[in-house]
């Protein structure tokens, strides 16, 4: 019967990215742009307002009711190595250093004394406000590592213990909005600072003057931004799992999802959204850990996706490289104290750059080799890797900005999400047209099933019987049809698996043909095969039904006797024996005899073992004259 060829048209191929996910892509990053603009454009209103000059602050002329809130920038007075309260300034004889705010104070030139990493210091501010301000409020943001911090003598807030000395000193980051009665038109504000556990000292950021109400609502607008960029982690991370779910042998999606979490916790440690909702302080060290934590781990999962995204256009060895030495700073993070962690930071943000080098260079390859989709990823990662710049130049205090890595993430990560989504929305289109493609060939192949079931019917029942033959042919010896060593072996193993279970007994008879050679060599091998097949007749006539007789090979046969002691195995081998001698004699009309050597299975041996044993049994039965039993216990 003659069969068609069944042959699949290929399938059409997709000529447009989807459109839906493209649109949505562009709405996010353009609102991502948005807020980034937004972040600029304050930077640049708050340029626009006073700044302290010489340590004194004139704001009388701005009207803090209306306007937004101020930032207290510019150059504050700076007592290096002095705890100095508001009565006591007027003691002070040495000049004071300037410094600028928000900055740390490592960078502060003094004539007077060099100013190191870690010590402790005063902050001291002079604010002239307008006279009819009553009430106003700071907004204070994260101080290293412990601050005190007054309205003139009175202690407004504070974070931690501040000490001259590492043992009298406690760090902790304490932030928030704290209303105060302005005292006068004329006030100081004086920020006691001490840092004995991190590279970084002093005040980092703005704090920020205005009423209560002004504050509140721009934290809220703040907190409504981390809000809305959790969510967006968080949703990623999700849609991520579910893909590596479908698919588990892509791990590029499980590696966002890891880079999404990672960033939801930085985000929540960074911003100290809870702590400004009162909801949960984080531990100093916590923080810290968290901080560095993040940033070594997302930077190298991010090197990991793009490695497995475009293995082809980089050299394995030098990303496995990059990943030790992130794993190296993570570990070292872990075992030593914030203050030698902090200490490499600096070291792995230039290693970073380099990093940032290489991963760009290798998408450069993949886009001129036009491999899928490193466009979009290779536009991702130059953003991100601009503003990461930008991060590590101010941090590094070689220039002045706003700290914007973290859009540059959500940038990358609505990047590769639209490229995950790409590839399913692209994969269901093309199913769909398989779909149409398969239908119509189904009613072809029912056609040919059906012609197809009567053959293999047939065949089935052919398959079957040849089957059950093969099986008999596999196990049995094709001269004696008795077992051969391959079907007689699966009996022993179940014996001994019947020995193991409840301690039922079996014995092993080798059994030799004597003088088989001369039998060949005198009467041929016609007679020496017909003495193999009337003698293993007799033997399997002898033995029980629970018994089992074999060709062992050769003129060697075993017989497996089941539930059998020594003694009664010594009984069944005479029996044996003698019939042999006797009947198959007188079948061939020549002598012929056997020897046979006798073991019974013990505890703690092999089957090999114990049929070693019946043929060292069967050697002693020919040492001793031959057609004879031997045991050997």
């Amino acid at each position: 019967m003659a069969q068609e060829n069944i042959k699949a048209k290929p399938a059409k191929p997709i000529k447009s990215e989807p459109f839906v996910s493209l649109v949505v892509l562009i709405v996010l990053l353009g609102l991502v742009l948005y807020s980034v603009i937004g972040l600029v454009a304050e930077e640049q209103e708050d340029a626009l307002f006073p700044k302290a000059r010489g340590g004194i602050i004139d704001i009388s002329s701005v009207d803090l009711t209306n306007s937004t809130s101020l930032p207290l920038s510019g150059n504050w007075l700076f007592y290096w190595e002095k705890l100095i309260s508001y009565g006591q300034f007027s003691n002070i004889t040495n000049t004071p250093a300037l410094t600028r705010v928000p900055h740390t104070w490592i960078d502060i030139s003094s004539e007077n004394n060099q100013i190191t990493k870690y010590g402790y210091a005063t902050y001291k501010l002079n604010v002239k406000v307008a006279e009819h301000i009553n009430q106003l409020a700071l907004r204070v943001p994260t101080i290293g590592s412990a601050y005190r911090l007054y309205i003139n003598e009175k202690l407004l807030a504070y974070g931690g213990e501040v000490g001259e000395t590492p043992e009298t000193a406690s760090p902790s980051y304490r932030v928030g909005i704290f209303a105060f009665d302005v005292p006068a038109s004329s006030f100081d504000i004086i920020v006691q600072v001490s840092n004995h556990d991190l590279i970084w000292g002093g005040i980092w950021e703005d704090l920020r003057i205005g009423t209560s109400t002004q504050l509140h609502t721009e934290q809220s607008r703040k907190n409504s931004l981390t809000s809305a960029m959790l969510a967006m982690f968080l949703t990623i991370a999700v849609f991520n799992l579910i893909q590596f779910s479908l698919k588990t042998v892509d791990r590029s999606p499980l590696i966002m999802t890891l880079i999404c979490l990672g960033l939801m916790v930085r985000e929540i440690e960074k911003t100290q959204m809870l702590a400004h909702l009162e909801i949960f302080y984080f531990d100093y060290k916590a923080s810290i850990l968290i901080s560095f934590l993040t940033f070594y781990l997302c930077g190298a999962a991010i090197v990991g996706y793009i490695y497995l995204s475009f293995k082809r256009d980089y050299n394995k060895w030098i990303m496995y490289a990059i990943l030790a030495v992130s794993a190296f700073f993570c570990l070292h993070a872990l075992i030593t104290s914030t203050t030698a962690s902090s200490e490499l930071i600096p070291y792995f943000q230039m290693l970073s750059i380099a990093y940032m080098v290489y991963v760009v260079w290798g998408l450069v390859l993949a886009v001129i080799r036009k491999r899928t989709n490193a466009n979009l990823i290779f536009l991702g990662i130059l953003v991100l890797f601009s503003l990461v710049i930008n991060d590590i130049l101010i941090n590094l205090r070689i220039i002045d900005g706003v700290l914007l890595v973290s859009f540059g993430l959500v940038g990358l990560i609505m990047c590769q999400n639209y490229v995950t989504y790409s590839r399913f929305i692209i994969a269901g289109e093309q199913n769909k047209h398989l779909s149409i493609e398969l239908g119509n060939r189904n009613v072809e192949l029912e056609k040919f099933s059906k012609s197809l079931e009567e053959l293999v019917s047939s065949r089935t029942s052919e398959l079957s019987s040849a089957n059950e033959q093969l099986e008999i042919l596999a196990a049995n010896d094709s001269l004696t049809s008795v077992l051969n060593r391959r079907g007689l072996m699966q009996y022993i193993e179940s014996a001994k698996l019947r020995f193991d279970t409840d301690n039922t007994p079996f014995c092993l008879l080798l059994i030799d043909f004597d003088n088989f050679k001369k039998l060949n060599d005198t009467y041929g091998h016609e007679i020496g095969d017909k003495a193999l097949v009337e003698g293993s007749q007799k033997m399997s006539a002898t033995v029980r039904k629970q018994d089992n007789v074999g060709r062992w090979g050769g003129e060697e046969f075993l017989i497996l006797l089941n539930n059998t002691e020594i003694a009664e195995a010594k009984e069944i081998a005479q029996g044996v024996r003698v019939v042999i001698a006797e009947l198959v004699t007188q079948s061939i009309g020549s002598k012929v005899t056997v020897s046979i050597g006798v073991s019974q299975f013990v505890a703690n041996e092999t089957v090999e073992k114990s049929i070693s044993r019946a043929d060292e049994a069967l050697y002693k039965a020919k040492d001793l004259g031959r057609n004879r039993v031997e045991l050997l216990l």
